[in-house]
């Protein structure tokens, strides 16, 4: 929704047209009272043209507090993501596969996924977790936002303590164990999505792996504290929303005989 104009008319509705209504620039609800309009609007107090003090969501409520108002917000992380309960992500970051004997690979990996899908004006988010073993759902969550002007999407991730990363042989099949291994990525470090789609897409990804004809050993990664933060950048301000602490309890790739 575009700003409300600090010079000039503004009303409740569209008295003073469209872009100088109140009711049409706080998107949280939709109502022809001021105090209804006030509590429901994002704090604001940039206004130049009020005799009260310049606060659109708190007591006493005047209309010229929303002279350059602008409605702005962002949704929290999506509830009980990952960890939903009967879905492959209930458990993200704990999986086991064991290849026997043979040739082949044993992986267990678990990836988050982060992209712009501004049609929608919403970030989505792509997690699952799997082995070789079985094609691994993907599972989606997303945070919207509104009023965002010129906007710049940014995600980073971090971690407690430090990564276990134990006979893994991730290199052999071409990936990297843990993000933190991975040049284009540092812990607690943004990462910019650049463009709308897969193209500015970023990924963060942990595997165990060991493949045929090694010697019998178990691949195993784990990380404790692991969260994900999607920042948005508009107008000077940064807007965020960050994943509870998850662990990657266990990720074990066996393979050979267990004797």
């Amino acid at each position: 929704m575009a700003q409300i104009p600090t010079s000039g008319n503004i009303s409740i509705k569209e008295a003073a047209g469209s872009t100088r209504s109140i009711d049409t620039a706080v998107t949280s609800t939709i109502s022809g009272s001021l105090v209804t309009l006030s509590t429901n609007s994002i704090e604001y107090d940039g206004s130049l043209r009020t005799t009260v003090t310049p606060d659109t969501d708190s007591a006493p409520y005047s209309m010229m507090e929303f002279s350059g108002y602008e409605h702005t917000e962002m949704d929290s992380w999506p509830a009980n993501f990952p960890g939903a309960s009967g879905t492959e992500i209930q458990f993200w970051g704990t999986e086991g596969h064991v290849v026997y004997s043979g040739y082949g690979t044993a992986e267990a990996w678990c990836d988050a996924y982060f992209e712009r899908d501004d049609s929608n004006s919403r970030i989505k988010i792509r997690m699952k977790s799997g082995t070789a073993a079985a094609m691994a759902t993907d599972y989606f969550g997303y945070i919207t936002y509104t009023g965002m002007s010129s906007p710049t999407f940014w995600v980073k991730y971090n971690y407690t303590g430090s990564v276990t990363n134990l006979s893994n042989e991730a290199s052999n099949g071409g990936h990297y164990a843990h993000p933190e291994l991975n040049p284009a990525i540092s812990k607690d470090t943004y990462r910019q999505m650049s463009a709308n789609g897969v193209s500015g897409g970023k990924q963060f990804f942990w595997i165990a792996y060991r493949d045929a004809p090694q010697s019998t050993a178990t691949a195993r990664v784990a990380s404790a504290g692991v969260t994900f933060t999607v920042k948005i950048v508009s107008g000077g301000t940064d807007y965020t929303a960050s994943m509870p602490a998850t662990n990657i309890t266990s990720l074990e790739a066996t393979f050979g005989q267990l004797l």
